[in-house]
């Protein structure tokens, strides 16, 4: 009891705002008063929620994994990349032949969580570089891979006991000559580090990160910029709202949503050849 009215003070919410237990999803799905689900639990638990709430009549939103093999994207709705993304499909530059990414998470997460974020045996391609991926399908229009290959390594000696990789390197390549590099990490000291560019015969797109304030000193001794934000619900609080107000308005019917089918099940695939990469060392093609 002493949690639920820590999170009802957090969230201001009423006195009699009802809570449900787990153990009571059903009884919570039946509500004729309930229009919606968002699913925020652990990624080992997405798909049997969002299947319960579906089959219940609700509307669904969770942001990334739908299931530890299909997945949605946040970062089209951060201005930064969709102006990477209009420059690519408005031939600003020329014939794609380069993208790359960057994904260096900060802060570490708690070990309890890296333990446990999934099952494929590399969480750090499945739950975090899913996001890498998924910026990749949008930006090639889900077209299908060629071939993959991801490597990872173990710094961290309490992951080493479970098995699970907190770096990794990715190489996909497509068959118009498309290569894509991705470079994941679970710790990054200096803010949360996330960039894009895309590569062409006509020019470089590029979207860096935001600052916690866009102001720069200079002096004679030097310059300095301020810091990097920490983590990702401050480097993604305007994309989180509006990833909310496009969910609302397709509830409504006045739009239709971003993510299609198609783009879902291309990086389940790309996912799932990927750690079949990462358990064999070796490349994999599709």
């Amino acid at each position: 009891m002493r949690r639920i009215q820590e999170v009802k003070d957090e969230f201001y919410l009423d006195g009699n705002t009802p809570f449900f237990p787990s153990s009571e999803r059903d009884r919570l799905l039946s509500d004729k008063s309930l229009d919606a689900v968002v699913v925020v639990s652990p990624t080992s638990t997405h798909t049997e929620y969002i299947v319960q709430s579906l089959k219940h009549g609700k509307d669904v939103f969770t942001e990334k994994p739908a299931g530890e093999s299909v997945s949605d994207i946040r970062l089209r709705f951060d201005d930064s990349y969709r102006d990477v993304k209009s420059a690519i499909d408005n031939g600003t530059l020329g014939k794609l032949q380069v993208i790359k990414t960057t994904t260096r998470d900060s802060p570490k997460p708690s070990y309890e969580f890296l333990k446990s974020a999934d099952s494929t045996g590399c969480n750090i391609l499945a739950d975090l570089g899913v996001h890498d991926i998924d910026m990749v399908v949008w930006l090639t229009r889900a077209q299908r891979p060629e071939s993959i290959y991801i490597t990872c390594h173990v710094h961290d000696e309490q992951l080493q006991q479970c098995g699970q990789p907190d770096s990794m390197a990715g190489l996909i390549k497509y068959p118009d000559g498309v290569f894509v590099t991705m470079d994941v990490f679970r710790e990054s000291v200096y803010g949360y580090d996330i960039r894009l560019e895309a590569f062409g015969t006509g020019g470089m797109a590029l979207a860096e990160n935001p600052r916690e304030s866009s102001t720069v000193i200079d002096r004679e001794s030097g310059g300095s910029t301020r810091r990097l934000f920490n983590s990702f619900p401050q480097r993604f609080e305007a994309p989180f709202a509006a990833e909310l107000d496009h969910f609302i308005n397709c509830m409504d019917g006045t739009t239709t949503p971003l993510v299609t089918k198609e783009e879902s099940l291309c990086v389940a695939d790309i996912i799932e050849k990927g750690v079949q990469s990462y358990r064999e060392k070796r490349v994999v093609f599709f």
